[in-house]
């Protein structure tokens, strides 16, 4: 037996429970999803550096000041990174390469629905309905963001 097998009668009791917990999924109108394990390979980030940036704006959104709070009174916002950290672009996990964004602006970004001009204005290149930005992007003066990021993002985009 290696070491990662069950033995035999172990093996039949989960293998029983679930079915048990099959049967009770079916039975209440739905069906359990499978569980695999996997291997992961990810880039592990700064916690430090998100948390720093929605601090400097009481998470209210850079694009659009939409501030999200919870029922506990959280307020709930995403660090965005503007040159993206993984492949192909390699961008830093620095705070002057991550902006305070709601979800919906946070994938604007992401997919290149907005860019960033030089001079912060918020270019919208593809609409979304019922969500408008600011002209420019709210920046406090504490926060560095390097316009070198945003003009790898915008030339990602917009090729200029």
């Amino acid at each position: 037996m290696q070491q990662d097998e069950l033995p035999l009668d172990e093996l039949d009791q989960a293998e029983s429970e679930t079915d048990e917990d099959s049967e009770e999924a079916t039975r209440l109108g739905g069906k359990l999803p499978e569980k695999r394990s996997a291997t992961v390979q990810r880039i592990v980030r700064d916690a430090a550096v998100p948390r720093n940036v929605k601090a400097l704006y009481g998470g209210e959104c850079q694009a659009c000041g939409l501030r999200l709070e919870g029922p506990d009174g959280k307020t709930y916002s995403e660090g965005a990174h503007i040159q993206p950290l993984g492949e192909p672009h390699r961008g830093p996990d620095v705070e002057p390469n991550v902006l305070c964004l709601c979800p919906n602006c946070h994938v604007r970004l992401d997919i290149g629905a907005i860019v960033i001009d030089d001079d912060w204005s918020i270019i919208v290149r593809a609409g979304a309905l019922g969500g408008n930005v600011h002209p420019k992007l709210t920046m406090h003066r504490k926060h560095k963001v390097h316009v070198n990021y945003v003009r790898y993002h915008r030339k990602h985009w917009q090729g200029d």
